[in-house]
């Protein structure tokens, strides 16, 4: 059975909404992976190898600023199969929890993460 673990966004652009982990490229990440891995060290405090990771699609968020301004913002989405650790709150994200994919809380999420970032969740 797959689950999917998500966290409460603390902050920021989708604030008391259901999330996945992730965030930005920072120069000192070498690659996608090397910022998958600070990000969810950053965000739950687990650690992933990079043979755990599966990446599963890319898909093209178009968000608009508070002034107005439309920008595009492409996520890469992946599966991480296995980890070392608990998940544990951060400050940017609380309540780590697992869920089944039939019961993702699609109402309580980001509206593109409802709509858009769904049909990846579905195995090959």
């Amino acid at each position: 059975m797959d689950v999917f673990g998500l966290l409460k966004k603390t902050r920021n652009i989708g604030q008391g909404c259901w999330n996945g982990y992730g965030g930005g490229i920072e120069p000192e990440d070498k690659n996608l992976v090397e910022s998958l891995k600070r990000e969810v060290a950053q965000e739950c405090g687990v650690q992933i190898s990079e043979k755990e990771v599966e990446k599963v699609a890319i898909i093209e968020f178009h968000n608009t600023t508070s002034n107005g301004e439309i920008f595009v913002c492409k996520v890469h989405v992946f599966f991480i199969n296995d980890w070392q650790g608990e998940p544990q709150e951060s400050e940017e994200m609380i309540t780590p929890t697992n869920f089944e994919i039939k019961n993702l809380p699609l109402e309580k999420m980001m509206l593109a993460d409802k709509e858009v970032a769904t049909p990846s969740f579905r195995r090959k």
